[in-house]
């Protein structure tokens, strides 16, 4: 588990820092020092991982596309109450704005939140990319579930987050998540 999918697989499972602190048993000072990407013990790194395991999140290995988090399907289906359509397509590289056919509605708060998390933006940096008011994307990401809103604005905001890197991962059995897609010139698409 790295910095940035740390802080994502938090945001995403709706924890403070204090609550991963407390589930892993760590201080609240190494659960931010390792989210800045500051060196921490790898009991204290492996305490974390679990815990956020336990709180339905899967990491996702690099495999080309970036590191990534997921919530586990369990979970998704009946605490979050989030998902994605399933796609008949590769569901590795079939993402939003690569051909993935997915309902933009079918998209959690959550995704929204860890995306943001993993671009280490801010709502005020997404609203401008995006166009939607601040004061929109606070009351969007104040709910919790699937992410609400007119179609138009969650395009916006998804073709924001999406032009910045970031890849919406559909449900697909392990549930929802996001990665940052392959840079350019690789040869590899996320």
């Amino acid at each position: 588990m790295n910095a940035m999918q740390c802080k994502m697989a938090r945001i995403a499972a709706g924890l403070r820092v204090r609550d991963l602190a407390d589930a892993a048993g760590v201080a609240k000072s190494t659960v931010s020092r390792l989210e800045r990407g500051e060196p921490v013990g790898s009991r204290a790194v492996a305490a974390m991982r679990d815990a956020l395991e336990a709180a339905g999140i899967e990491f996702l290995d690099e495999n080309g596309g970036g590191p990534g988090v997921r919530l586990a399907k369990s979970v998704s289906d009946t605490v979050h109450d989030i998902g994605c359509a399933p796609s008949d397509t590769d569901p590795e590289t079939d993402h939003i704005g690569t051909g993935y056919r997915q309902s933009m509605d079918k998209l959690s708060i959550g995704q929204i939140k860890a995306a943001r998390a993993l671009l280490d933006w801010g709502q005020a940096e997404l609203a401008a990319a995006s166009g939607v008011s601040e004061p929109t994307i606070q009351r969007l990401e104040a709910g919790s579930g699937r992410l609400g809103g007119r179609p138009a604005t969650v395009a916006a905001l998804v073709g924001a987050l999406e032009a910045a890197g970031v890849a919406f991962i559909p449900e697909n059995g392990g549930g929802p998540g996001v990665r940052l897609r392959a840079p350019a010139g690789t040869g590899e698409s996320g």
